[in-house]
Order: structure tokens, then C-alpha cells, then sequence
């Protein structure tokens, strides 16, 4: 179970409250534990092996992002969020948050929450409550992703859409 004793910076006490929930969860987080400095390497090595645009998507993409920010920056000396100047970044197409993607393909005009519906059957064979292990909740959310860029390549164009087609943004922005 965590302590404060697991993190040489001292764990946050409502973290480390919260972890003591997810005892499985965090089995998985701290087994065979490795320097982050070498773990985000790799991370950034093995998401630079990827063609074409590269973006993040996460659920809640505040807190999820941050996290991966933090380490990004503090530990692979890259970045996730779109401030090019600050150095490389790793992901090319920015940042994706899934909860307001799935208010926007519905057409919610109300604030996003973190806990909008969806069938859960959406999460694949994840659709259990997420567990909190980290390869878990990602592969459940990367289904519930790829169901959803589906229904948006389905839908048709709103009327009021500013965008349109990209082809006609192209076009007129070449003639401004």
C-alpha cells in the first residue's frame, strides 16, 4: 500500500488517500518500478516511430495531460502542449480531451463534465469501470476513440459549421 516513503518528493496526501482505493491499480503502477527519465525516453522514441500527425487524446485531458506534460518536460526534455518555441514537441497535432470531443459530436451546448454519458459497450472489451491501471483505462479509452472518429466521419457537416470541407478553409485562405 503507498507511503510517502514510495516517493522521494512525498506523496500527495489525497493522492496517496485515493490510491489506497485502487490497491491492484497501484500494484501495477509501482512493479518493477524504472527511472522515468529512461521510461519517458522510450515513450517518446516509440511515439516518434509513427507517421504523419501525431496527437494526444486523453479523459480528462487536464488532468491526464498535465501529468504527461510534467513528465514529458521534466524527464525527456519534450513537450506535449502546443507552445512551439518551448522546444520539440512529440505530438504534432495537439491535444485532444474525448469528453468534449463526445459533447461536440452530440451537439451539447452545456459545460463539459467528466462524467458525460456513453454506452459503455463504447470502451470495447474494457467496459468495465475503469480499473485505474494505466494499460487498461488507455486501451478502453483508444476503442472509445476510434468508435467516435468513426460516428464523426459519418455525420454530415452541420450547416452552420465554420470549418466546411478543409479543402474549401485551404482554398480561402490562400486567396486572403
Amino acid at each position: 500500500m503507498p507511503t510517502n516513503a514510495t516517493n522521494k518528493k512525498g506523496g500527495d496526501a489525497t493522492t496517496m488517500t485515493f490510491w489506497e482505493t485502487q490497491p491492484n491499480a497501484w500494484k501495477a503502477a509501482t512493479h518493477e518500478p524504472r527511472p522515468p527519465q529512461e521510461v519517458m525516453t522510450e515513450f517518446v522514441a516509440w511515439v516518434e516511430t509513427f507517421d504523419g500527425t501525431r496527437s494526444f487524446a486523453a479523459r480528462p485531458l487536464m488532468f491526464d495531460g498535465m501529468w504527461i506534460e510534467h513528465y514529458l518536460r521534466d524527464f525527456a526534455g519534450r513537450f506535449l502542449l502546443d507552445v512551439p518555441y518551448w522546444g520539440r514537441m512529440v505530438f504534432t497535432g495537439g491535444t485532444l480531451d474525448i469528453g468534449s470531443f463526445i459533447s461536440g459530436l452530440f451537439g451539447h451546448t452545456y459545460p463539459h463534465t467528466g462524467d458525460i454519458a456513453f454506452p459503455q459497450s463504447w470502451l470495447g472489451e474494457h467496459e468495465h469501470e475503469h480499473t485505474h491501471r494505466a494499460i487498461d483505462d488507455a486501451r478502453g479509452y483508444a476503442v472509445l476513440l476510434s468508435k467516435l472518429l468513426k460516428l464523426a466521419r459519418e455525420t454530415s457537416a452541420h450547416p452552420d459549421d465554420f470549418i466546411g470541407d478543409r479543402s474549401s478553409l485551404k482554398k480561402r485562405h490562400e486567396k486572403n
